[in-house]
């Protein structure tokens, strides 16, 4: 509990950046939402990309995942994270951009100094995946808008500013990130509002399944979504306990496609 007061104390005292409480407001919102973006990517319009690839029975619940996504990336991910640094005892200079530096100090703190190594192969692991990841995302939209023979042109200008990005200065970098960033927020925050009455209405779509999927067989929405059709073979000989010779008829193959 006292890490967490310290969350918000260091957030919005007046003593913080600026000096003041609306100003430290402010700042601090500004910085959260911007480096919290980052984490996980929400109202960019990035994600999309990698969850229209999955296979559901309903686009309601890849939603459902990007929404959970967030949440256990920034919640609960950063929330530990802060609570380490917190309870570790290191100082921490309000105010200043110290990036990996004041995690891998409270993380050594702890557990020793061996833990920098780990956290630098970790932070190289994820660096490596963002780098190949967001690559995807900007080949697709390269493709999307000048054609499909224009990515290895977007290669070569990534790899340019995966170098860039290493020789530059700090506020440098997270400037032109924050900037970019925000050119990517604006027309898919717009788009998303626009098609605010299509999702409203996939929602009601959603939820309506659901409920009848669980009134018809009393099973969930998945099991009903992928249940086969129920088929009849037309006018099949059907032997009968009078013997042969009687009328053609139907057999009702329900109950095998049911089971199938």
């Amino acid at each position: 509990m006292p890490a967490l007061c310290a969350i918000v104390e260091g957030a919005f005292s007046p003593g913080a950046v600026t000096g003041g409480i609306l100003g430290s407001w402010f700042a601090a919102m500004r910085i959260g939402v911007s480096r919290g973006v980052f984490t996980n990517e929400a109202g960019m319009g990035t994600a999309s990309i990698a969850h229209a690839s999955a296979n559901v029975s309903h686009p309601v619940e890849q939603g459902l995942m990007g929404i959970m996504e967030v949440f256990l990336d920034t919640i609960v991910i950063c929330t530990m994270t802060a609570l380490v640094i917190l309870v570790s005892g290191v100082p921490i200079s309000y105010g200043e951009d110290v990036g990996v530096v004041l995690t891998t100090q409270a993380f050594s703190a702890i557990y020793g100094d061996w833990v920098s190594l780990l956290i630098a192969g970790e932070l190289a692991c994820f660096a490596i995946a963002t780098v190949l990841g967001w690559g995807l995302y900007g080949t697709r939209c390269a493709q999307y808008l000048f054609g499909d023979g224009v990515w290895k042109r977007f290669v070569l200008l990534q790899c340019v500013a995966v170098v860039l990005g290493a020789v530059l200065k700090t506020n440098t970098v997270w400037l032109l990130s924050e900037t970019v960033n925000g050119l990517m927020a604006i027309p898919n925050l717009i788009a998303l509002a626009v098609l605010s009455p299509e999702l409203s209405r996939l929602v009601r779509d959603y939820i309506d399944k659901k409920r009848t999927a669980k009134k018809a067989v009393g099973g969930t929405y998945e099991s009903f979504n992928q249940c086969k059709p129920l088929r009849t073979v037309s006018y099949e000989k059907v032997s009968s306990p009078g013997g042969s010779g009687r009328k053609e008829g139907k057999k009702d193959l329900s109950s095998e496609h049911r089971s199938a």
